[in-house]
């Protein structure tokens, strides 16, 4: 529920600010005499190029972006390099933004940004770029590659506009997303401990760790290593037991000394301890 106030609070600013610096954006009036003559198919059907902008711009305003859309999709090869094509290429974006093409809109926004990096709306376009990848994110145990996207999106904001109003607010979405990214490495590491792969999941674990400094997964992540080391050296043949019970004391040691008051130390001291016993018999 506060993610969902928190963006609408950030579309919310944006609308105000954009509403401050639109870009020209005016549709033309067409004639009263002529809007029964008009209807859409007629529209799609015109080579007056003018007739299809006043439509496109009409049907947008009213909120009917397919139809919207589908003009300006006609008219972009007339107005390539002449002033209009800025409000075509900036409305079409909004256009698949609204009907939920949210991939081909953070697509359409980001080119918007390289092509008027200028404009009063760069920001605000750069901005939708991220929000669109982040809407087209899926959930955590799929491919996370517009999770990603939407990161880059962000703090490729944050650097072109540092003092954007928004700063707080991204912040707290790319933080949402990290968490993400975060949580799918230490599950899918988690897996090999659960699957008994005990070798593979202390690297697994391990590599977590030095990916993500900081994470909140950090601590079970290495509590786990020196778990997955316990079992891995516990069903070893004899002669690698000796190697195998010292890492997993040294991973043991390790934990202790980062987090001396943590959620596993019990459990940690236990490991250590069993293990310390176990590499005694063995060196007698």
């Amino acid at each position: 529920m506060k993610k969902i106030l928190l963006i609408i609070s950030v579309l919310a600013l944006l609308a105000s600010c954009a509403s401050k610096k639109e870009v020209s954006t005016q549709t033309p009036k067409v004639k009263k005499d002529t809007v029964k003559r008009w209807t859409f198919n007629r529209v799609l059907k015109t080579d007056d190029i003018n007739i299809k902008f006043e439509w496109a711009n009409k049907y947008y305003d009213l909120g009917k972006y397919s139809k919207a859309m589908e003009i300006y999709d006609q008219l972009m090869p007339y107005f390539k390099g002449k002033k209009e094509n800025e409000i075509i290429t900036y409305k079409y974006a909004m256009c698949n933004y609204n009907v939920g093409d949210y991939l081909f809109a953070a697509y359409l926004f980001n080119k918007y940004y390289q092509t008027y990096p200028k404009s009063d709306l760069a920001e605000e376009s750069l901005f939708m770029s991220a929000y669109s990848y982040f809407l087209d994110s899926p959930r955590w145990s799929l491919d996370q590659t517009e999770t990603q996207k939407s990161i880059d999106q962000f703090r490729l904001l944050l650097n072109k506009f540092p003092k954007s109003k928004l700063v707080d607010s991204i912040n707290t979405i790319v933080d949402t997303m990290v968490y993400k990214l975060e949580y799918k490495d230490f599950k899918g590491a988690e897996l090999y401990n659960k699957m008994e792969y005990y070798k593979a999941a202390s690297l697994a674990l391990k590599n977590v760790i030095q990916k993500n400094p900081g994470s909140v997964f950090n601590e079970e992540s290495l509590y786990l290593v020196v778990k997955s080391d316990y079992e891995y050296a516990k069903g070893s043949i004899k002669y690698k037991q000796k190697e195998r019970f010292n890492a997993t004391i040294g991973d043991a040691k390790l934990y202790l000394e980062r987090y001396p008051e943590g959620k596993y130390v019990k459990e940690v001291n236990k490991i250590l301890s069993t293990s310390t016993s176990k590499l005694e018999q063995i060196s007698k």
